[in-house]
């Protein structure tokens, strides 16, 4: 696991400053009521809610809080989006029915704590780390979708979750 942490960080370092074009993407977004559960072949399954307030200082790079809420525990922390602009670009110059510049690819993590539900005083660090898929609907709306290895200690460690769930961006 070390080593996709590592590798997704050199990815971050690599795309953090490129420059872009124009983007459908304001300087903030805002994911809500997006639902992480296990995928198949896991022992059990995280339901629950997350939030996400991102601020956007680049049109390539997003970070700020994010939280996990489900009936096992909470995940409180922080979170980083990088996106790889040149994926979008190919996307844009390869497909007559995908416009590009609504379109945004990369990678995230995020590191946080966490509560299980129920404990007293049992709190731990948890860690995700993946990739992410946004599509803006229009200026103000989209959809979104994350795929992330998650290790929430003391609840579920070494697990894949996958979210998906509307945005709004401003």
């Amino acid at each position: 696991m070390k080593k996709i942490l590592t590798l997704l960080i050199l990815l971050s370092s690599a795309f953090c400053f490129s420059q872009t074009a124009a983007s459908t993407f304001p300087e903030t977004t805002v994911s809500l009521s997006l639902s992480p559960i296990s995928l198949p072949g896991n022992k059990s399954t995280l339901a629950g809610a997350e939030t996400d307030v991102l601020i956007n200082p680049s049109n390539t790079f997003a970070l700020g809080p994010t939280s996990i809420l489900g009936s096992s525990m909470v995940f409180t922390g922080g979170r980083v989006n990088v996106v790889i602009k040149p994926i979008s670009t190919y996307i844009q110059n390869h497909s007559p029915n995908l416009n590009g510049y609504q379109f945004q690819f990369g990678v995230t993590s995020s590191v946080g704590v966490v509560k299980p539900v129920g404990s007293v005083g049992n709190v731990h660090w948890g860690e995700r780390a993946g990739v992410f898929v946004n599509y803006a609907i229009n200026g103000n709306w989209g959809t979104a979708v994350d795929v992330q290895w998650g290790n929430f200690t003391g609840v579920q460690s070494n697990t894949w979750t996958l979210a998906f769930g509307p945005n709004f961006h401003f």
